[in-house]
């Protein structure tokens, strides 16, 4: 059972990892201390509920429903178009450290509407989670596929409590307004990249 939460770890950590409108979103927010015991909660409950559907069996479902999946695709492409737009917009804008620190921050009901569609609007969520995860982890026969579903979720949980609570080191960085501009330019990229790849 060890070697199989070791397993659901490691490939849990290395999907979830990967740079993303989730993480990215976390990350700035982290930053400016806005919610981030909301963000993160919501983060690990919403990865650790598509990993467990995965792992019994509704990604086997998911990934014989394309209807599904091209819809989400339509909704998380637009979605993430705008928002990659709003970080090109702030990077051009320029921000620094102060400015960040001043502005209003967004509502909880603004930031929970947020981390939902950055969470589900995004195809790559319940692949990664529902389909890779669910598909590897449904090979494991109990009580092994108990410890690789551990695993996953703990790798979740410490990925996204380390980004949102660790964050605040990385202040020093982020007092100097060109870091801000990398760093919008950067999600900007991201969010278009992420979006061109789900229409073509």
């Amino acid at each position: 059972m060890l070697a199989s939460i070791f397993s659901g770890f490691g490939l849990s950590l290395g999907l979830i990892a990967a740079i993303g409108v989730q993480n990215a979103y976390v990350l700035r927010q982290a930053l400016q201390g806005n919610y981030i015991l909301l963000i993160v909660t919501m983060c690990i409950v919403i990865d650790g509920g598509l990993i467990i559907l995965g792992v019994t069996g509704m990604g086997s479902i998911v990934e014989h429903q394309p209807q599904f999946i091209q819809y989400i695709k339509w909704a998380g492409a637009a979605f993430l178009f705008c928002y990659g737009l709003r970080a090109f917009y702030a990077a051009w804008q320029g921000t620094s450290m102060s400015s960040v620190t001043e502005r209003p921050k967004q509502s909880a009901a603004a930031v929970f509407f947020t981390v939902l569609a950055l969470s589900l609007l995004n195809p790559h969520a319940y692949l990664d989670t529902m389909v890779i995860i669910g598909v590897v982890g449904g090979r494991y026969s109990w009580p092994d596929n108990l410890g690789f579903t551990i695993g996953a979720v703990v790798a979740s949980i410490i990925w996204f409590c380390t980004i949102g609570f660790g964050a605040r080191y990385l202040n020093p960085i982020f007092k100097k307004p060109i870091t801000w501009r990398v760093l919008d330019t950067f999600v900007g990229c991201v969010m278009w990249i992420i979006a061109g790849s789900l229409l073509i």
